[in-house]
């Protein structure tokens, strides 16, 4: 208790994802464009329970470097998070605060709380998801890869001090780094640790509610214990043409009737069409980037200073030292592949390639020059003071001819307060100082330490002083490669956009209504897309697919009306996308209407499916398994290992037919072993064989467990998977949502 108390007296850290239930989203970067804020001070509210925009910014902020902070441990370097990773961050913000509002109601009606006894025996054990998820946050300040309830302690107990050595240091980023590893840990102690330990007692509670009557049980347990395994022959229904098969009003009422439960929804909706035009660089643009880089090869070839050629257009700046084959590998893929391809100084012909966001790039390079040179280094350094740079100067001069002379290296490394003793010096990596446009100062270290040989030393003069270092071991040799690379996007010209976007609002001058825009926009070139019964939360996935597209998310809620045509957003997070709206209806909550086009179009392929395994039946349905085999487009698989487990889990799926079939599931555990069965599916007409069938047989009391997991796991789910009751009561929960303001 004692320690609990001392944690929470002073601070923070870490954040929590909530087990159970919850989807675990890893997400990192810190939010750079929220002005929003300005205009809306509200999130969403769940249960009356607000969510305001700072404390969500914090959050997101909090989030964002986690995933940062774990992706830069992986890799060994830092990146900036893609734009679907942010989309991540933002969303999961939301997800958690909502449904941790949920659990605590819930709970509370309950009578289930979390006492200060249980946070001490999680924090001291770290056994929870929050812990072990985000403990990379703070391990980056010495705490070591395992959690360490101690090091803990010993890392917030002194944060005061901490903080005050990071602000004398001047080194802003290591202060926000810091000051957010402690907020966050707050945040799990206060907020989301409870609420995790507070999900596992509520599902606890719920699984120990249910019972399972013995007959049942045991049947389940003789079921379950099956493990069968079945051929199959699959005739899909897209073997027949839609076109052949006609629906009518009855069939669609009928259907309504029957899936009306699927179209109940909880909030107002949108109907929605959009034109979302991608823009790409016209072969004018092409082929004045061709010539710059074609142009810029040459010059590779030919020039003195390497530099002058780079210059600012390149988006890779030139490191005038060899740096490692992995290193390359890690941040140029593409350029790690082609190193050994040319001898030195031989100049690589541009080409287009892809970069890890899928973007394309040009690239040309030059193999400068290889060397054989050590990966990893042992060095001592002596770095002498001043009272100013002169004065420092001519001190490390004075100590490099000293020991030039023959004095001790060891005795002026200890009579200067500096590393002397080998075992007392530094290995250095080449991981440690790779990277792509180093200063020429870090060049002229680095280079130093890589090529003075083992027993040597030498002085490295500096702009801001002067060092003598000590090369006392090399190892690994390996070819490191000098490389100058010349990198451009491939981007479209400010014409180019302009272009497109005159090209649209001159075809939305023509085409001021729907119907008109919907009529006309093929013949222009144009896609129209439509988002049936669009609620704010999907409005959301639709705005992080195009990217900084929130005030399009905006208009479709807040300004439009049904019948009304958007302006020409210029969005994406490269203003590569023009995006048209259109409101076609605005659907009140509760049942979508069978008139509503979202439903007809779901109706209609539901009952065409429908009719086509009817007519597949017919036509096949009595054809022996061999039979069908034969017939045209049918396909074939085997399942293995099927018990009545998997009609609980949604149905067992055909790889060649790809729809899970709850009947398929069934048919294969009632049919003996050799003998078929035929089974009119969700996506095909199924023939069953069934090649073997092992059963193990179980106690009654084994059975009793059995059934009770059952009935468990259809009322809370798995311990990582989504819960049916949590779902249930989120979607009976009072919610206002704006979060797509915020994308």
């Amino acid at each position: 208790m004692a320690a609990i108390q001392k944690i929470r007296s002073h601070g923070t850290i870490l954040m929590i994802i909530l087990g159970g239930a919850l989807l675990l989203f890893i997400v990192s970067s810190v939010i750079t464009n929220f002005n929003i804020f300005s205009n809306a001070n509200e999130v969403g509210s769940v249960n009356g329970k607000s969510l305001d925009a700072q404390t969500y910014q914090r959050r997101v902020e909090i989030l964002s470097e986690e995933l940062k902070t774990r992706n830069t441990m992986q890799s060994g370097k830092e990146t900036a998070l893609s734009d679907q990773e942010m989309s991540t961050v933002r969303n999961y913000v939301w997800q958690e605060f909502s449904t941790s509002q949920v659990i605590k109601k819930e709970a509370g009606k309950a009578g289930l709380s979390v006492s200060d006894e249980e946070l001490d025996d999680v924090l001291r054990t770290g056994q929870a998801q929050c812990i072990q998820l985000f403990w990379p946050l703070v391990a980056q300040f010495g705490l070591g890869d395992q959690y360490n309830f101690q090091a803990l302690k010993q890392f917030i107990g002194e944060k005061d001090k901490n903080m005050q050595q990071i602000a004398q240091s001047g080194n802003a980023d290591a202060m926000n780094k810091y000051a957010m590893a402690i907020e966050a840990w707050d945040l799990v102690e206060k907020d989301f640790l409870p609420n995790e330990i507070l999900l596992q007692k509520l599902n606890t509670l719920m699984s120990m509610s249910v019972v399972s009557d013995p007959i049942s049980a045991k049947y389940d347990a003789a079921r379950l214990s099956d493990a069968i395994d079945a051929q199959i022959v699959a005739i899909p229904a897209s073997t027949i043409d839609d076109a052949k098969i006609q629906v009518s009003e009855a069939e669609l009422q009928a259907a309504y009737d029957e899936l009306k439960e699927m179209f109940y929804q909880n909030d107002e909706t949108r109907d929605v069409k959009i034109i979302d035009v991608n823009v790409v660089p016209s072969p004018q643009d092409m082929a004045s980037l061709k010539k710059d880089m074609e142009g810029s090869a040459q010059q590779l070839a030919t020039a003195t200073d390497i530099n002058n050629v780079i210059g600012t257009a390149s988006t890779i700046q030139y490191t005038n030292m060899p740096l490692t084959k992995a290193f390359f590998q890690s941040e140029v893929p593409d350029v790690a592949q082609r190193l050994d391809s040319g001898a030195t100084g031989s100049v690589v012909a541009p080409y287009i390639s892809k970069e890890r966001d899928g973007s394309d790039v040009y690239t040309t390079f030059k193999v400068v020059a290889k060397e054989e040179l050590p990966d990893s280094i042992l060095y001592s350094v002596i770095v002498p003071r001043g009272k100013d740079l002169d004065s420092q100067k001519k001190s490390a001069d004075s100590i490099y001819k000293a020991i030039a002379g023959g004095a001790d290296w060891a005795a002026l490394s200890k009579k200067y307060n500096q590393q002397g003793a080998k075992s007392d010096s530094i290995w250095m990596t080449s991981k440690m100082y790779e990277r792509f446009g180093m200063s020429a100062e870090e060049v002229k270290i680095n280079t130093t330490l890589n090529t003075t040989p083992a027993g040597e030393f030498t002085k490295i003069e500096g702009d801001g002083g002067d060092m003598i270092v000590k090369i006392l071991d090399r190892k690994a040799m390996q070819t490191k490669y000098n490389v100058a690379i010349y990198r451009r996007n491939v981007e479209f010209s400010d014409k180019t956009s302009d272009t497109e976007q005159s090209k649209l609002n001159e075809f939305l001058a023509k085409n001021q209504s729907i119907d008109a825009i919907v009529k006309n926009a093929p013949k222009s070139g144009y896609k129209v897309q439509d988002y049936d019964a669009l609620s704010k939360s999907g409005v959301v996935n639709l705005v992080a697919g195009i990217g900084n597209a929130r005030d399009v998310a905006t208009w479709i809620f807040d300004d439009a009306e049904a019948g009304e045509v958007s302006k020409v957003y210029e969005v994406g997070s490269k203003n590569d996308h023009l995006v048209l709206a259109m409101v076609t209806g605005v659907n009140k909550k509760g049942y979508l209407p069978i008139d509503n086009p979202g439903v007809r179009k779901q109706l209609t392929a539901y009952v065409k499916q429908q009719k086509k395994v009817q007519q597949l039946a017919k036509n096949y349905g009595k054809m022996s398994f061999e039979q069908a085999s034969a017939v045209a487009g049918a396909v074939t698989d085997t399942i293995a290992n099927v018990n009545a487990f998997a009609i609980y889990q949604g149905g067992v799926m055909a790889q060649k037919v790809g729809t899970p079939e709850v009947k398929l599931a069934a048919a294969i555990c009632k049919t003996a072993v050799s003998k078929t069965a035929v089974v009119e599916g969700t996506g095909a007409l199924y023939f069953v064989k069934v090649l073997t069938k092992k059963t193990t047989k179980h106690t009654d009391a084994f059975a009793q467990l059995i059934g009770a997991n059952i009935a468990q796991s259809m009322l809370v789910g798995g311990q990582q998977g989504g819960s049916p009751l949590l779902t249930a009561l989120i979607e009976k929960t009072k919610m206002d949502n704006n979060l797509y303001k915020f994308f």
